[in-house]
């Protein structure tokens, strides 16, 4: 199967945070990064099922959530039909639990 990759929103924003701070300091490497990044998403959109399961989020949403790590970002997505949909691209130093809680918490109260 042939899947695609789809950010949502915030997924892009974290992302757009990401290249600015990176970009600060080295702005060619903010580039390759974030590209990378990318790229390892759609191995996993190629490969939807290797990425770990994320039961707790799973229920809360009541859709397959699953995650992978690039680096120092761990990516949550969900499996939908011919895509992934990465909801968060989250840097590993910062309260991943808090943030999800509070993006849950928007999108169902």
């Amino acid at each position: 199967m042939n899947q695609k990759v789809f950010l949502e929103p915030e997924a892009q924003e974290d992302l757009d945070i990401t290249f600015d701070f990176i970009a600060k300091d080295n702005p060619p490497a903010a580039k390759k990064y974030i590209s990378e990044l990318l790229k390892s998403a759609n191995t996993y959109a190629k490969n939807p099922e290797l990425g770990r399961a994320e039961f707790e989020i799973s229920a809360r949403l009541d859709e397959q959530v699953r995650s992978f790590l690039y680096r120092n970002h761990r990516l949550f997505y969900v499996v939908a039909n011919d895509q992934i949909r990465i909801i968060r691209a989250l840097h590993t130093a910062r309260d991943i639990e808090a943030i999800l809680r509070q993006h849950l918490e928007r999108i169902k109260p």
